[in-house]
């Protein structure tokens, strides 16, 4: 199967790291641009959001963490809280998680195979509406507000001793071909429109990565 130049770099995370002689705790730490369709309700008096339906994505500018596991986090986060139990870890309601890495994989019920990158979002640094790939305008912004669903700010878990802890944050799934850029272990990757990868390094170099077999 044809793999991205991204996924090949995900899927050996560690190994990247001991390349650039970096401890594996450094792959964790990343920044992200990706580009998202909005969620939209399909409301209103036409029907398709106003016109604006399969038009408007989200690019995202975050700062969070890959290559580790929700439970590890809750949990700190839990012990911080003075909460005495860690979460009890259910299956993923769709797609699953590839062992040692942070894609999961999921098959449309139309049979489309698709990865995702698990992330968790710390920070969010910028957001910006598009329409039709373009910067939207402030009155296009107007226009299609009324239609975004309300985001989801906290996630619930479940412990055994308390009946529900709210956690500030949750673990997101971006699709690969909408992961715009990663910024990790000091280097920036940026994906092109045929999947290849720009990569620029820490030492000023810049190197080209097609398409892997």
């Amino acid at each position: 199967m044809e793999r991205t130049a991204l996924e090949g770099i995900l899927t050996n995370l560690a190994q990247r790291a001991k390349e650039l002689n970096l401890p594996a705790s450094s792959v964790q730490i990343t920044s992200m641009v990706a580009n998202t369709p909005a969620d939209m309700n399909k409301g209103g008096r036409g029907g398709n959001s106003g016109g604006f339906a399969g038009r408007v994505t989200v690019r995202h500018k975050i700062n969070g963490v890959i290559g580790t596991f929700w439970k590890r986090i809750a949990d700190n986060f839990l012990a911080k809280s003075g909460v005495e139990d860690s979460m009890v870890l259910h299956h993923r309601k769709w797609g699953s998680r590839i062992e040692g890495q942070p894609l999961v994989e999921h098959t449309t019920r139309e049979g489309e195979y698709r990865l995702y990158l698990e992330f968790f979002p710390i920070r969010r640094l910028k957001e910006e509406y598009l329409v039709d790939n373009r910067p939207a305008t402030a009155e296009e912004v107007e226009a299609f507000k009324p239609y975004l669903k309300e985001k989801e700010k906290d996630s619930e878990i479940t412990l055994t001793n308390v009946e529900k802890v709210r956690i500030p944050n949750i673990v997101r799934d971006y699709r690969l071909d909408h992961v715009e850029q990663l910024m990790m272990m000091g280097e920036v990757a940026t994906v092109q429109d045929d999947g290849s990868l720009i990569i620029h390094h820490r030492d000023g170099s810049i190197e080209e990565v097609g398409i892997l077999e």
